[in-house]
C-alpha cells in the first residue's frame, strides 16, 4: 500500500502543467492518471464516468457529468475535483443511474477497467494543449 500511495502522488505530480480547475478537464486528468498507474503495473482501480451533484447544484435541476478514478479499496483519486469549488464542491457522487431533481432519467454511470479506458482513449485522443496552465 505504501508503494501505491507513492505511485498516486507521482502520477498526480505529473499533472503540474495541467489546469485541473478548468471545467471539463476531468476526462483528460483521469486518462493521464490511469495511464501512469497502469504503466507502473497497478490495475486495481476503475475509471468512472459518472455524475455528481455540487453543493450549489443541489439547487439546480440536473447533475453534472464527471470522471474520476476509484481504487478497489473505495478510495477516490480525483485531481480535477477543484473545478467544482466555485460551485461549493462535490456534494454527492452518483454511481448508478442519475436522475434530475424531478426524478427524470438523466444518464447511467459507466465503469471501466484501466485497460478498457486506455483503449477507449486511444480511439478518441485528447489534445492536452488546451488544458495547459496559462
Amino acid at each position: 500500500m505504501k508503494h501505491l500511495q507513492q505511485y498516486i502522488r507521482q502520477c498526480i505530480q505529473s499533472l503540474e502543467n495541467i489546469d485541473c480547475e478548468r471545467d471539463g478537464v476531468c476526462m483528460q486528468v483521469a486518462e493521464l492518471v490511469a495511464k501512469c498507474l497502469f504503466e507502473k503495473g497497478f490495475e486495481d482501480f476503475q475509471v468512472i464516468e459518472g455524475y455528481i451533484w455540487t453543493e450549489d447544484g443541489l439547487y439546480d435541476q440536473y447533475p453534472t457529468e464527471h470522471t474520476w478514478i476509484q481504487l478497489n479499496t473505495g478510495e477516490i483519486i480525483d485531481p480535477s475535483e477543484s473545478q467544482f469549488d466555485k460551485y461549493g464542491g462535490i456534494a454527492e457522487r452518483i454511481q448508478g443511474t442519475a436522475y434530475d431533481d424531478e426524478d427524470e432519467y438523466y444518464g447511467e454511470t459507466k465503469f471501466y477497467s484501466p485497460e478498457e479506458y486506455l483503449k477507449l482513449s486511444l480511439k478518441y485522443p485528447n489534445d492536452l494543449s488546451k488544458w495547459l496552465k496559462k
